[in-house]
């Protein structure tokens, strides 16, 4: 009878445990940095050359690990790579530096993408007029005063 009892307890137990440790909201189970990039994403108008350049950035340093990762096959004596261990080793290493040399490849593709996008906002920007431009029509005041207008003369 005290197993049993016991085992209750401690079932008992470690549900109230689970229950204090879980998050109460939605927020506090994403991480800040899924919180940023959600809120970044919010807003109307990206700024696509810093996005561009976050890119450029995140491209250079997977160049630069995938030069170390080289610089470890190549520096490695090659009686470290005997036997099937070192065969593993060999192929990690190698699948390393393609993976980096691919993260590279994608980064600069999406930064080339944000720079072009970046580009059209700017291009648009100088081509479009303001709000109060003056030989801008209002088609609201423009029906209104011909609704006006035409009552006018069917009244004469």
């Amino acid at each position: 009878m005290k197993t049993e009892t016991g085992r209750y307890f401690l079932a008992f137990s470690m549900i109230v445990l689970l229950a204090a440790c879980a998050p109460m909201t939605k927020l506090t189970s994403v991480q800040e940095g899924e919180i940023k990039f959600a809120t970044q994403n919010s807003k109307k108008d990206l700024n696509h050359t810093v996005l561009a350049k976050n890119h450029e950035k995140l491209a250079k340093e997977m160049r630069v690990k995938a030069q170390e990762q080289k610089e470890i096959l190549k520096n490695k004596p090659s009686t470290s790579y005997l036997g099937r261990n070192g065969q593993r080793i060999k192929k990690r290493v190698a699948r390393r530096i393609y993976n980096y040399e691919k993260a590279v490849e994608v980064n600069l593709a999406k930064a080339a993408h944000h720079k072009r996008i970046a580009q059209e906002q700017v291009n648009q920007k100088m081509f479009t007029k303001p709000d109060n431009a003056p030989d801008q029509i209002d088609k609201a005041k423009f029906k209104l005063n011909n609704s006006s207008s035409t009552e006018t003369t069917e009244k004469l």
